[in-house]
C-alpha cells in the first residue's frame, strides 16, 4: 500500500508504529466482541484508557487504518484522521502564529468522518488547550461523529484535566469504555 494513500491517517504516526494493523492487535480478551461490533458500526466514542505500553495506540492506529480502507472503497478521499493530541495543539499554534483563522482546523477535526486522538490527556494543558479539546469532544459528541480516544489518564484524571462536561460525555452510555488493558507489552517485550 502506497504510504501516500494513508496520508491523513500517516501523518503523525511514529516509526515505531508503522506495522500497526488489525491482524496484530492484541485486544483485552473480555472486550473483544465489543470493539469488534463497534468497529464493523463506528458511531460515537471508543474510548481506550489504560497504562502506558498496553497496546491503546497500537491498536487505535490499527483500527483507524482499517476504517480509513473500508471508507476509501467508497469515497475517494475520507476524512479520517490520526493525531495524537500535542499534533493539534501544535496546527492551531501555528495557526495563530501565522494570524490566519483556526476555523477550517476546526471544520476539519469536528467534521471528520473518524477522527482518533491518541494520549488524550497526556499533554500538560493549559486554559487555551482545555477549552480547545473541550469544544471538540463536544462538537463530535453532540454530532454523533466516530472518535477513538486514547488515555493513560481514568475518567476521574480526565475530568480533572479538562472539565466535568468531558467526562460526562465520554462516559455516555452510547459510548465504548475500555479500561481494562493491564499489562505493558512493553515491558513484555512485545
Amino acid at each position: 500500500m502506497a504510504q501516500e494513500k494513508y496520508e491523513p491517517v500517516e501523518r503523525y504516526i511514529e516509526k515505531r508504529f508503522w506495522g500497526a494493523h488489525m491482524s496484530k492487535v492484541q485486544l483485552p480478551t473480555s472486550q473483544q466482541k465489543s470493539i469488534l461490533a463497534w468497529i464493523k458500526k463506528p458511531s460515537n466514542f471508543l474510548v481506550m484508557l489504560g497504562c502506558p505500553g498496553c497496546g491503546k495506540s497500537f491498536t487505535a492506529i490499527a483500527i483507524t487504518r482499517h476504517l480509513f480502507d473500508i471508507a476509501s472503497k467508497k469515497i475517494q478521499y475520507p476524512s479520517i484522521f490520526y493525531y495524537p493530541q500535542g499534533k493539534i495543539y501544535e496546527e492551531f499554534r501555528e495557526l495563530y502564529h501565522n494570524r490566519w483563522s483556526d476555523e477550517p482546523i476546526k471544520k476539519r477535526l469536528s467534521d471528520a468522518l473518524l477522527l482518533t486522538i491518541d494520549d488524550f490527556g497526556c499533554t500538560r494543558n493549559n486554559e487555551w488547550q482545555a477549552e480547545i479539546m473541550s469544544q471538540l469532544i463536544d462538537e463530535r459528541y453532540s454530532n454523533k461523529k466516530p472518535t477513538i480516544l486514547t488515555s493513560n489518564l481514568n475518567l476521574d484524571e480526565i475530568e480533572e484535566k479538562f472539565h466535568r462536561r468531558v467526562r460526562s460525555r465520554l462516559q455516555s452510555r452510547e459510548n465504548l469504555i475500555i479500561s481494562d488493558w493491564e499489562t505493558d507489552l512493553r515491558q513484555e517485550g512485545l
